[in-house]
Protein backbone atom coordinates (compact mmCIF):
# COMPACT_ATOMS: atom_id res chain seq x y z
CA UNK A 1 0.00 0.00 0.00
CA UNK A 2 1.52 3.58 -0.86
CA UNK A 3 2.10 6.12 1.94
CA UNK A 4 0.70 8.66 0.03
CA UNK A 5 -3.44 8.75 -0.40
CA UNK A 6 -4.89 9.35 -3.50
CA UNK A 7 -8.56 9.99 -4.78
CA UNK A 8 -10.90 7.39 -5.76
CA UNK A 9 -11.28 6.68 -9.72
CA UNK A 10 -14.11 8.05 -10.83
CA UNK A 11 -17.02 5.23 -11.71
CA UNK A 12 -20.74 5.75 -12.34
CA UNK A 13 -22.02 8.79 -13.73
CA UNK A 14 -18.44 10.38 -12.66
CA UNK A 15 -16.16 8.30 -15.23
CA UNK A 16 -19.12 9.21 -18.07
CA UNK A 17 -17.60 11.76 -20.18
CA UNK A 18 -21.14 11.88 -22.35
CA UNK A 19 -22.87 13.57 -19.17
CA UNK A 20 -22.85 17.37 -18.23
CA UNK A 21 -19.96 18.31 -16.03
CA UNK A 22 -21.67 19.89 -12.74
CA UNK A 23 -23.73 15.95 -12.58
CA UNK A 24 -20.41 14.24 -12.86
CA UNK A 25 -18.65 16.74 -10.52
CA UNK A 26 -21.57 16.14 -7.91
CA UNK A 27 -21.79 12.57 -7.88
CA UNK A 28 -18.13 12.75 -7.91
CA UNK A 29 -18.01 14.33 -4.21
CA UNK A 30 -21.47 13.13 -3.07
CA UNK A 31 -21.67 9.55 -4.05
CA UNK A 32 -19.00 8.10 -3.99
CA UNK A 33 -16.41 7.24 -1.11
CA UNK A 34 -13.19 8.53 -0.22
CA UNK A 35 -10.99 8.08 2.62
CA UNK A 36 -7.36 9.04 3.81
CA UNK A 37 -4.65 5.81 4.47
CA UNK A 38 -6.20 6.02 8.11
CA UNK A 39 -9.79 5.16 7.24
CA UNK A 40 -10.67 9.04 8.05
CA UNK A 41 -13.73 9.70 5.57
CA UNK A 42 -13.05 12.84 3.24
CA UNK A 43 -15.67 14.53 0.93
CA UNK A 44 -13.04 16.75 -2.09
CA UNK A 45 -14.17 20.39 -2.63
CA UNK A 46 -15.10 21.45 -5.87
CA UNK A 47 -12.21 21.86 -7.17
CA UNK A 48 -10.24 18.85 -6.33
CA UNK A 49 -13.37 16.93 -8.16
CA UNK A 50 -12.79 19.13 -11.22
CA UNK A 51 -8.92 17.95 -11.18
CA UNK A 52 -9.62 14.31 -10.63
CA UNK A 53 -11.79 14.25 -13.46
CA UNK A 54 -10.06 15.96 -15.45
CA UNK A 55 -7.09 13.77 -14.88
CA UNK A 56 -9.07 10.54 -15.70
CA UNK A 57 -10.49 12.11 -18.91
CA UNK A 58 -6.96 12.91 -20.07
CA UNK A 59 -5.03 9.39 -18.47
CA UNK A 60 -7.77 7.25 -17.39
CA UNK A 61 -8.14 5.44 -14.61
CA UNK A 62 -4.40 4.34 -14.06
CA UNK A 63 -3.33 7.47 -12.92
CA UNK A 64 -3.57 8.38 -9.54
CA UNK A 65 -4.05 11.66 -8.28
CA UNK A 66 -2.51 12.67 -4.90
CA UNK A 67 -4.39 13.62 -2.40
CA UNK A 68 -3.52 17.06 -0.54
CA UNK A 69 -3.83 19.06 2.72
CA UNK A 70 -7.01 21.29 2.41
CA UNK A 71 -8.03 19.80 -0.45
CA UNK A 72 -11.08 17.93 1.28
CA UNK A 73 -13.75 18.06 4.63
CA UNK A 74 -13.76 15.60 6.92
CA UNK A 75 -16.90 13.54 7.08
Amino acid sequence: MSDIATWSIPTGPASDKTRKWPERVHYYRIYQHHYLNDKTKVMPDVTTCMTVLRCYDEFGPDFPVAVEEKSYLKV
